[in-house]
């Protein structure tokens, strides 16, 4: 290990202790308590440590990145300009354009345009979600491994994460024992993505509805329904019309306008405006031109077929990746069958995801993200995201099988 993945290690390592221990604090604040700190993401270290090796001349092959690879559809970035040349420029109703918000409720069977709320990306209407139903004290399941904001939001809102692993025996789906384990008098709702970041477990609608079932209430991030790999579409949780089913989606993958930062969720009529008046008081309103570009996105009619050849690409680079893996000894427990990631076990390796992420750049530059990111249960596995496409994941994975094989 070269010194700088070793100062990098160490760096991760001292940023961690620092934001989880306690620390010097100013005596201009001593009337104060100390600030809530949150876990850092490591990938944002390899992120730093991807960039350096590119300023000093690296060829770094990007499979950290959980954005695609190619632009917003033309249609979308005109409708963006032509918003901003000729308005709306003021604030939108907190609920989000009316316009947007009704062909959002087109996808959804039973909702009205009164029950969507967008907002500006999918995260921050998850911790909508959350503040609607969540009180301190109270408990919410989530998922390891699983996206890393769900519990940071809990433990922001005073809550509690109950945690339940999954296993990659069971394909890393969760076990509705292990569920039904882990839920107390406490426990108020239950957050899953589907598919799932970072394994691309896709729930049937069976499962969604077991899990419905158990939990006072179900919030389900569906950011990457849409991107699956099986013929037959994915229906959305709201389908069950189980009555305590919050569904948060948005832009970023399946349009590829991650920049724009435009997300929405759907709510049961008894908590909407309970999340709009939390949202008022946050961010008031998303963009307006940037919800014109989403409703573009909706309803251009050259949008289907542009979004088919994405997948096909997709399609094609996840097999590559899959196979690439294997060929170099790193098995896939869960092959995807949705989003655009692939958590693979390095513990033939290591049992420290984020220093061998670190090694792996350092020695091969490729960039993938540790496992820890997602959950104590990663310390083993790293996620690669084959956004980028074919030629990145068969380049990425022949330098991978070298590395491992001289190493």
């Amino acid at each position: 290990m070269s010194y700088g993945v070793r100062s990098h290690v160490g760096y991760c390592r001292d940023r961690h202790r620092t934001l989880q221990s306690p620390y010097e604090w100013p005596m201009v604040f001593s009337m104060l308590p100390e600030p809530r700190m949150l876990p850092p993401f490591y990938v944002m270290e390899l992120m730093r440590a991807a960039d350096e090796a590119e300023q000093r001349g690296r060829d770094v092959l990007h499979m950290e990145v959980g954005e695609p690879a190619w632009p917003p559809p033309t249609v979308v970035r005109e409708s963006l300009a032509d918003a901003v040349r000729s308005g709306p420029w003021g604030y939108t109703s907190a609920l989000g354009d009316r316009e947007l918000r009704a062909a959002i409720a087109e996808q959804y069977p039973g909702a009205t345009d009164a029950q969507v709320l967008v907002s500006t990306g999918t995260s921050p209407v998850l911790l909508l979600a959350l503040a609607c139903v969540v009180r301190a004290g109270d408990e919410v399941i989530v998922f390891d491994p699983g996206y890393p904001c769900v519990p940071n939001f809990v433990r922001l809102l005073g809550a509690q994460p109950r945690v339940v692993t999954l296993r990659p025996e069971d394909g890393f789906r969760p076990s509705l024992d292990a569920v039904r384990a882990a839920r107390s008098a406490r426990t108020r709702a239950l957050v899953v993505g589907s598919p799932a970041n970072p394994t691309g477990v896709t729930l049937t609608s069976e499962e969604l509805a077991a899990l419905a079932e158990t939990m006072p209430c179900l919030i389900v991030d569906e950011i990457y329904r849409g991107i699956e790999y099986a013929d037959a579409p994915v229906a959305s949780a709201w389908a069950l019309d189980a009555g305590n089913v919050i569904v948060v989606d948005g832009f970023s993958k399946k349009y590829a306008m991650t920049g724009f930062r435009l997300g929405y969720g759907v709510f049961p009529p008894a908590l909407i405006r309970a999340a709009e008046n939390i949202h008022q008081s946050m961010v008031i309103s998303a963009s307006p031109f940037v919800q014109k570009a989403g409703l573009t996105a909706l309803t251009h009619p050259d949008i289907p077929s542009i979004r088919r050849d994405w997948m096909s690409q997709l399609a094609e680079a996840r097999g590559v990746l899959l196979d690439g893996l294997a060929q170099a000894g790193i098995p896939v427990p869960s092959p995807p069958e949705g989003a655009f990631y692939a958590l693979a076990d390095v513990g033939a390796f290591t049992n420290d995801s984020l220093a061998f992420a670190l090694e792996l750049l350092d020695a091969t530059g490729v960039a993938a993200t540790p496992g820890v990111d997602f959950g104590p249960s990663g310390s083993r596995y790293l996620r690669f995201s084959f956004a980028r496409g074919a030629d990145v994941a068969r380049e990425a994975t022949a330098r991978i099988a070298d590395w491992l094989s001289a190493r």
